[in-house]
């Protein structure tokens, strides 16, 4: 709601007119425009990806310690049927991070994920060490904000567009006091 004030849609608009007069959709400038506005207005803090990301390092480097035990212990020819850590799965559940969010990592010997869920328990990232990494989950406030700034820019372009196209289309009219036409038939 208060993302989409009349001097964002006027802004916007603008963006779009000049966008039309050069003949590109929703140039790199209109796109950082509105993905600013939105930032700044709409999106949820995802600040707690970092603490995510510190729990996954620690997880990580635990993995890499047991790891080293069992080489060593196969290097003393020790048999330690106690450790087992590629078997274990980690869950690890935090609340009260940064942003006031809350998340779930799972870690086991063939990966690691976390879920990043915003105050009101909306998914807004996701990590997966086998995949991409990090992944920014759109809100459904997002979602929609994108949505309506597309349709005010689309209508502006199309408008801006139109009066291109009619102004190229009319005929010139001679402006001279002194032109004559002469029909014979």
């Amino acid at each position: 709601k208060n993302a989409m004030t009349d001097s964002y849609i006027e802004q916007l608009k603008e963006y779009a007119r000049k966008d039309a007069q050069k003949g590109i959709y929703m140039d790199k400038e209109a796109i950082q425009f509105q993905r600013g506005q939105m930032s700044q207005y709409v999106s949820p803090d995802r600040s707690g990806m970092t603490q995510a990301n510190q729990v996954l390092q620690e997880l990580g480097r635990k993995e890499d310690e047991d790891a080293l035990l069992k080489f060593l212990d196969r290097m003393l020819g020790i048999t330690a049927k106690a450790r087992k850590s590629s078997d274990k799965q980690t869950f690890v559940t935090m609340s009260g991070m940064a942003g006031n969010c809350s998340g779930k990592i799972h870690h086991n010997s063939t990966g690691q994920t976390a879920e990043i869920y915003s105050s009101d328990g909306e998914m807004i990232a996701s990590y997966n060490s086998n995949g991409d990494g990090w992944t920014i989950e759109q809100t459904k406030a997002e979602s929609k904000f994108l949505q309506e700034s597309a349709m005010i820019y689309k209508q502006a372009f199309d408008a801006a567009r139109a009066e291109i196209k009619n102004a190229a289309q009319k005929p010139t009219v001679c402006e001279e006091e002194t032109a004559t036409f002469d029909v014979r038939a």
